[in-house]
């Protein structure tokens, strides 16, 4: 399956209980986060910062990588 930033009905789901604990893998979540990558043609921690700075739009998009990104930000630091 080729990576797309979408994110999936079942992916959705999932990510909505990460705070409960997580169900998704890391590997689903950087899948999804390289999927974004691609799509707009910076890193989730480029992103991130422009998301701070209130430099990207804001659309259905770029909100499920943010909260994608920033869990993952999180988990990883």
């Amino acid at each position: 399956m080729m990576a797309t930033g979408k994110l999936r009905k079942d992916e959705l789901d999932n990510l909505n209980s990460l705070a409960g604990g997580g169900v998704m893998t890391d590997e689903e979540i950087q899948r999804i986060l390289k999927g974004y990558e691609q799509q707009f043609g910076m890193s989730s921690e480029e992103f991130l910062k422009k998301w701070a700075e209130d430099a990207v739009p804001d659309t259905a998009d770029t909100m499920e990588w943010m909260i994608v990104a920033s869990y993952w930000k999180r988990k990883t630091v």
